[in-house]
């Protein structure tokens, strides 16, 4: 048995040289032809003897899968294989800067110009990660496929993970043969390729590529990662740009009412003025009825204008010492301070009735739920109070609402004018 599996074994390593052989005169004789080039066919001659030597097989059949590849995309594109793929990594460019050009927003355009990137790089994940100015950190902006990223435990000063320790070194990185064994249900990385993203010298992020089968990436695609990842470089800006004014902003771009952090920091001088003078304060949670609904019928840009309307009357409604802010993504939130229970209840139906006689995009009549708040009896924050407002809130919207009573008809009034004494008019004032 034993002699019969040592025969089995030295077959197996024949017939894997014997291929090997034969892959390599597939490879010289792909050269002479100018299917691939010079540069190509010597890293796979490597490759293959490498595997040799260590008498990988599962390496010879990965180096002979990547060599079919190689060959079909040329015998695609047509004689002259490298001339034809530098028209076409040509043509990807421009279409990049078409996309960099464009008015799409940060994520979707890092999105597309990922899917291109593709098509340059032989790659099966991509990732990449933004670097946070205020917190010095590096974040996930956009992933194709799966994260991609290594030594997730260890931390270094931009965060924790290998592209943390790019982004210090700020140069790009090449792993060709990985020995990582993969997570339960994750496939397998064996090659890896991290550039840094900068911009006059500073660091705005990092472009990590993953691929699962080992040496699938070589100088030249480190060439082309570090051309994609100058060209990410103004994209990502405008995103921290945006970032940082969207945290600096005072106001809500599309209510023109607070942002979620100037609410809070209104609710913070309120209840220390409440807590000192006694004055009454109560919070609103403010909703649209039937929001979702309405939004998934009529498209988010109809929702929007419909919460930009909603501002609006906010605005024109309230007192100028009360406040009102965005909280979330479709509530609003009303700070009413000097206000007992009844009268923050009249100020509410007030702003409702507002509400109820304006006409919305597409010509539709909306009525407003809200949840009241009391402090301190509901809260001493802005989260506290927000969250007894939202529980009031959903309990009144869970509530049957009767409809809306007809207008009464009008009646002419046609009562005889009084004619005075006398059986006279009454002479006009003077």
């Amino acid at each position: 048995m034993a002699r019969r599996n040592g025969r089995g074994s030295k077959s197996l390593a024949d017939t894997i040289m014997q291929f090997e052989r034969s892959e390599l005169r597939l490879v010289k004789s792909a050269s002479l032809a100018q299917i691939l080039s010079t540069r190509e066919a010597g890293r796979l001659e490597e490759r293959f003897s490498q595997s040799s030597s260590q008498k990988r097989s599962t390496d010879v059949l990965a180096a002979a899968i990547h060599l079919n590849k190689l060959l079909t995309t040329a015998l695609k594109d047509g004689p002259g294989g490298a001339r034809t793929g530098s028209r076409a990594e040509y043509d990807i460019v421009t279409e990049m800067s078409v996309v960099l050009r464009s008015e799409l927003k940060p994520t979707e355009a890092v999105a597309q110009l990922l899917r291109l990137l593709g098509e340059l790089i032989p790659f099966d994940r991509a990732a990449v990660y933004l670097h946070d100015p205020v917190q010095s950190r590096l974040e996930p902006f956009a992933v194709l496929g799966e994260p991609v990223d290594l030594i997730a435990g260890v931390a270094f000063d931009l965060g924790t993970g290998f592209s943390a320790w790019v982004a210090k070194r700020k140069k790009a990185t090449l792993l060709t043969d990985l020995q990582r064994p993969p997570r339960e249900g994750e496939r397998p990385l064996r090659c890896f390729l991290s550039a840094p993203i900068i911009v006059h010298g500073d660091l705005v992020g990092v472009l990590n590529l993953g691929q699962s089968e080992p040496r699938a990436f070589d100088d030249e695609h480190v060439r082309m990662t570090t051309t994609v990842a100058a060209m990410l470089g103004a994209t990502l800006t405008r995103a921290v740009a945006e970032r940082l004014l969207a945290a600096h902003s005072s106001t809500d771009p599309l209510t023109g009412l607070l942002t979620e952090n100037q609410l809070g920091r209104r609710i913070y001088e309120e209840t220390d003025r409440s807590r000192r003078y006694g004055d009454p304060l109560h919070f609103a949670l403010v909703r649209i009825a039937g929001f979702p609904a309405f939004l998934a019928a009529n498209g988010i840009g109809t929702a929007e204008a419909a919460l930009k309307d909603l501002g609006r009357i906010v605005k024109g409604t309230l007192r100028c010492a009360d406040g009102a802010g965005r909280v979330g993504s479709e509530d609003l939130g009303l700070v009413l301070v000097h206000s007992t229970g009844s009268e923050a209840l009249s100020a509410l139906e007030r702003l409702a009735e507002a509400v109820s006689r304006n006409t919305f995009p597409r010509r539709k009549r909306l009525r407003l739920e809200w949840g009241l708040a009391a402090f301190p009896e509901g809260g001493d924050d802005l989260g506290s109070l927000a969250a007894t407002a939202r529980r009031r809130l959903h309990a009144a919207a869970a509530l049957p609402h009767p409809p809306a009573p007809p207008a009464p008809p009008r009646v002419r009034d046609e009562r005889p004018i009084d004619p005075g004494p006398a059986g006279r008019h009454p002479e006009p004032p003077l």
